[in-house]
């Protein structure tokens, strides 16, 4: 199936992905039905992998930068917009049940969204990743002699 991030863009306000807490309450105001609709839709068919948590971390990334996630917690501690129970959440879990045909329950997801939104503040602000070069043997003289 092929990856449907132009459909994604085309909902987002001005075409890119949301970057602040604000920007995420603005456009769950803006959604009506037949675009929320399109949403799950366009998010489900996202290549996103064969488990809940690699298909809700491809389908938030799809609509939020890190900055944004980091500002979000699942029921608002620490200072940060709750997130469970908005309608952004509720498109979240219907696009992950759609891609994993139903086969996986509420529950497990709503685990993997926390944890995604958990993370966030740890992780680089564009999700790249970072070529890791082959971890070579320590030559002598790098650690300090053993002390006997």
């Amino acid at each position: 199936m092929d990856v449907d991030l132009d459909t994604i863009e085309s909902l987002l306000p001005s075409g890119n992905r949301l970057n602040t807490s604000a920007e995420v309450e603005e456009f769950q105001d803006s959604l009506d039905d037949d675009s929320k609709k399109k949403l799950i839709h366009a998010m489900a068919s996202l290549q996103g992998g064969e488990h809940a948590g690699e298909i809700c971390r491809a389908g938030m990334r799809s609509i939020m930068t890190n900055n944004c996630m980091s500002q979000l917690s699942g029921t608002g501690q620490k200072g940060k917009i709750a997130f469970i129970g908005t309608p952004l959440y509720k498109i979240i879990l219907s696009a992950a049940r759609k891609a994993l045909k139903k086969t996986i329950p509420f529950k497990t997801i709503k685990r993997e969204v926390l944890d995604i939104l958990r993370f966030a503040p740890y992780l680089p602000i564009n999700y790249a990743k970072k070529k890791r070069g082959k971890k070579s043997n320590p030559k002598e003289g790098e650690f300090p002699p053993d002390s006997e």
